[in-house]
Protein backbone atom coordinates (compact mmCIF):
# COMPACT_ATOMS: atom_id res chain seq x y z
CA UNK A 1 0.00 0.00 0.00
CA UNK A 2 1.33 3.35 -0.78
CA UNK A 3 -0.12 6.68 0.50
CA UNK A 4 1.22 9.93 -0.18
CA UNK A 5 4.18 11.30 2.00
CA UNK A 6 2.35 14.39 3.73
CA UNK A 7 -0.47 11.69 4.17
CA UNK A 8 2.09 9.50 5.72
CA UNK A 9 2.91 11.79 8.04
CA UNK A 10 -0.17 12.75 9.27
CA UNK A 11 -1.09 9.07 10.00
CA UNK A 12 2.14 8.59 11.59
CA UNK A 13 2.03 11.29 14.06
CA UNK A 14 -1.46 10.67 15.08
CA UNK A 15 -0.12 7.24 16.06
CA UNK A 16 2.53 8.27 18.03
CA UNK A 17 1.19 11.58 19.90
CA UNK A 18 2.88 10.32 22.88
CA UNK A 19 6.45 10.98 21.26
CA UNK A 20 5.17 14.72 20.51
CA UNK A 21 4.04 14.91 23.98
CA UNK A 22 4.76 12.88 27.09
CA UNK A 23 7.83 11.32 26.07
CA UNK A 24 9.60 13.41 24.17
CA UNK A 25 12.91 12.30 26.11
CA UNK A 26 12.00 8.65 24.95
CA UNK A 27 11.79 9.38 21.87
CA UNK A 28 15.70 11.28 21.64
CA UNK A 29 17.05 8.37 23.64
CA UNK A 30 15.71 5.45 21.31
CA UNK A 31 16.84 7.78 18.35
CA UNK A 32 20.51 7.49 20.07
CA UNK A 33 20.67 3.63 18.99
CA UNK A 34 20.55 4.47 15.21
CA UNK A 35 24.08 6.10 15.83
CA UNK A 36 25.73 3.65 13.62
CA UNK A 37 22.85 3.70 10.96
CA UNK A 38 21.97 6.94 10.44
CA UNK A 39 25.09 8.52 11.51
CA UNK A 40 25.82 11.55 14.03
CA UNK A 41 25.28 14.58 11.92
CA UNK A 42 21.77 13.37 11.35
CA UNK A 43 20.67 12.48 14.56
CA UNK A 44 22.17 15.80 15.86
CA UNK A 45 19.79 16.72 12.71
CA UNK A 46 16.42 14.88 13.98
CA UNK A 47 17.10 16.00 17.95
CA UNK A 48 16.92 20.04 16.49
CA UNK A 49 13.76 18.98 14.80
CA UNK A 50 12.05 17.27 17.77
CA UNK A 51 12.96 20.33 20.48
CA UNK A 52 11.88 22.86 17.85
CA UNK A 53 8.76 21.07 17.62
CA UNK A 54 8.94 20.73 13.83
CA UNK A 55 7.29 17.80 14.21
CA UNK A 56 6.13 17.12 10.49
CA UNK A 57 10.05 17.77 9.32
CA UNK A 58 10.95 15.05 11.83
CA UNK A 59 8.60 12.09 10.73
CA UNK A 60 9.01 13.33 6.60
CA UNK A 61 12.89 12.95 7.39
CA UNK A 62 12.39 9.58 9.74
CA UNK A 63 9.81 8.36 7.14
CA UNK A 64 12.24 8.91 3.92
CA UNK A 65 16.32 8.16 5.36
CA UNK A 66 15.29 5.72 8.35
CA UNK A 67 11.98 3.90 7.85
CA UNK A 68 11.55 3.77 3.98
CA UNK A 69 15.05 2.01 3.44
CA UNK A 70 15.19 -0.23 5.75
CA UNK A 71 11.07 -1.50 5.14
CA UNK A 72 12.44 -1.54 1.45
CA UNK A 73 15.03 -3.87 2.20
CA UNK A 74 12.93 -6.40 4.19
CA UNK A 75 10.55 -6.46 1.23
CA UNK A 76 12.92 -7.25 -1.31
CA UNK A 77 14.00 -10.19 1.17
CA UNK A 78 10.69 -11.67 1.65
CA UNK A 79 9.77 -10.96 -2.23
CA UNK A 80 12.44 -13.11 -3.44
CA UNK A 81 11.46 -16.65 -5.07
CA UNK A 82 7.47 -15.38 -4.53
CA UNK A 83 4.87 -14.70 -6.86
CA UNK A 84 4.74 -10.83 -8.35
CA UNK A 85 3.37 -8.42 -5.37
CA UNK A 86 0.59 -5.82 -5.76
CA UNK A 87 1.12 -2.06 -5.32
CA UNK A 88 -1.67 -0.31 -4.31
CA UNK A 89 -1.73 3.76 -4.39
CA UNK A 90 -4.26 5.32 -2.14
CA UNK A 91 -5.08 8.74 -1.35
CA UNK A 92 -5.15 8.59 2.38
CA UNK A 93 -5.46 6.38 4.97
CA UNK A 94 -9.26 6.89 6.29
CA UNK A 95 -11.64 3.97 6.76
CA UNK A 96 -13.82 4.86 3.88
CA UNK A 97 -10.53 5.06 1.51
CA UNK A 98 -9.60 1.60 3.06
CA UNK A 99 -12.57 0.24 2.39
CA UNK A 100 -12.79 0.89 -1.47
CA UNK A 101 -9.68 -0.37 -1.67
CA UNK A 102 -10.29 -3.79 -0.08
CA UNK A 103 -13.50 -3.94 -2.03
CA UNK A 104 -11.73 -3.23 -5.52
CA UNK A 105 -8.80 -5.59 -4.17
CA UNK A 106 -11.41 -8.45 -3.84
CA UNK A 107 -12.97 -7.62 -7.41
CA UNK A 108 -10.08 -8.09 -8.92
CA UNK A 109 -8.93 -11.58 -7.38
CA UNK A 110 -12.27 -12.57 -7.91
CA UNK A 111 -12.30 -11.72 -12.06
CA UNK A 112 -8.70 -13.67 -12.31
Amino acid sequence: VELPLAERVRWTRSQYRHFETTHVDLLRQKLRRLKEQRGKERLAAWDELIVAGRWDEFVEDMLRVHYDPAYENCAQRDRSGSASTTRVELPSCDWDTYEQCARQLVESLDSR
